[in-house]
């Protein structure tokens, strides 16, 4: 956004926004400044983007959904300082090496502080659907981070944004596959942690 003039940022940055990810609804205390730069990655189906912004929140509304009906997973990384989150009737905050995961056909709000920097990775809402048809239930922060795949994940997206981002790599559907099993992995040790966790109470 720094391309633009000052009062003319916000604006400037909703539409950015909603060009690279769907449409949004962008709100920050100050009216109008606002210092955002977004670097996106496709491998086949899945985008990956890198985030690097002023405070801001950013609401994913129902008439935002309704002229715009995207369906999609969204995997959210912060990498400095925390997000906070409002999603399925859950809320909280993720802190960097952890992650949320929201749907974009439900509405959700994303909040950060200045200096806030996040990996995020969109998946086809069909194509996770075909991987586990519950994943609707696995959304928001409804269980235990599981650190060290959480790890793995970030890794990967970063490899694989680093390595092909910038072309179009012949594999890059094998690629993209590969990705959405790792991104379900990590759900599945989510799982596992929480009843592991459960069972020790009795």
């Amino acid at each position: 956004t720094l391309d633009f003039a000052e009062h003319k940022q916000l604006r400037a940055w909703q539409e950015i926004m909603s060009d690279v990810y769907y449409s949004l609804d962008i709100k920050r205390a100050n009216a109008h400044e606002l210092r955002g730069k977004i670097r996106q990655y496709d491998i086949g189906p899945v985008s990956i983007t890198t985030f690097d912004s002023d405070e801001q929140r950013v609401f994913r509304t129902k008439s935002s959904i309704a002229c715009d009906p995207d369906d999609s997973y969204v995997v959210v990384m912060p990498v400095i300082t925390d997000l906070y989150f409002i999603h399925s009737g859950r809320s909280g905050f993720v802190k960097p090496g952890g992650h949320v995961r929201v749907n974009t056909s439900e509405f959700y709000e994303l909040s950060c502080p200045d200096g806030f920097l996040n990996w995020t990775v969109k998946i086809p809402g069909e194509v996770l659907r075909q991987r586990n048809p519950f994943v609707d239930d696995y959304t928001g922060c409804r269980f235990p981070i599981d650190r060290q795949m959480s790890h793995l994940a970030r890794q990967h997206v970063r490899t694989l944004a680093t390595t092909f981002g910038n072309s179009c790599p012949r594999s890059s559907a094998d690629l993209a596959h590969n990705l959405i099993d790792t991104i379900a992995l990590v759900v599945n040790s989510e799982i596992r942690g929480s009843v592991r966790e459960t069972h020790s109470k009795y």
